[in-house]
């Protein structure tokens, strides 16, 4: 389960003075990229915390009824890819998501996503399934996390290889857990919130965002069927 998640450390470099203070110092998860394109994907059917006010618990269930989130159990919130025709990043922000309501308008969002301006990364698809399946089956064997307002961060590299390189070499990618803000741990009562009222922790898997990994595979997959 931990090779999904950013790692962290609570030290600095040993060559780095920080006044002699400890720093909560988070991996770069696209250090390893050269031109990571990146798609950020909000995930679950539930975007806030057990401890979360009144006012605030409905302003997310709204904001999950009119997206995906409530459908497909996520929603697509930010992205940069790499285009090859000029060489520079093309963004999109997390409003583009809170506008897409049906499945079909997703799985457009998400052409664009392997879109380079040439033509369709194909070829990363059945590394980015793999790893999706491989997340999946780690979250089955865990029934006490609640990912609530949690995120993956699908990666490639978008910078493709020359011919003169090693043939049949797969697609590099990587997929990440992120934003734990929310998120609780039921077996034994431990919340990331100081204000959480432990006996109104959620037990279980959390279904929601099982469904938005099950969502996001199945369109992946549907769009490598497209000619």
């Amino acid at each position: 389960f931990s090779r999904f998640v950013e790692a962290f450390t609570t030290h600095p470099p040993a060559n780095v003075l920080l006044f002699g203070l400890d720093f909560l110092v988070l991996e770069n998860t696209a250090s390893a990229f050269h031109s990571p394109c990146i798609l950020d994907v909000k995930m679950g059917t539930r975007q806030h915390g057990d401890d979360a006010s009144e006012e605030k618990k409905r302003l997310h269930k709204e904001r999950c009824a009119r997206s995906t989130s409530s459908s497909l159990g996520l929603r697509f919130c930010g992205m940069q890819v790499y285009s090859t025709q000029t060489n520079c990043f093309v963004y999109q922000d997390k409003y583009i998501g809170r506008e897409l309501q049906q499945e079909e308008q997703l799985s457009n969002q998400l052409w664009s996503f392997l879109n380079n301006g040439h033509h369709i990364r194909k070829d990363v698809i059945p590394p980015l399934v793999s790893r999706l399946k491989n997340l999946r089956d780690a979250l089955k064997t865990h029934n006490s996390f609640q990912l609530y307002s949690t995120s993956i961060l699908v990666m490639y590299e978008g910078k493709e290889a020359d011919h003169s390189d090693e043939d049949n070499k797969p697609a590099k990618v990587d997929v990440r857990m992120i934003d734990f803000g929310h998120a609780s741990f039921s077996a034994t009562k431990i919340s990331v919130s100081p204000r959480e009222d432990l006996g109104r922790l959620q037990t279980g898997h959390d279904e929601g965002f099982m469904l938005g990994l099950n969502s996001l595979i199945r369109i992946l997959q549907n769009l490598l069927l497209i000619p």
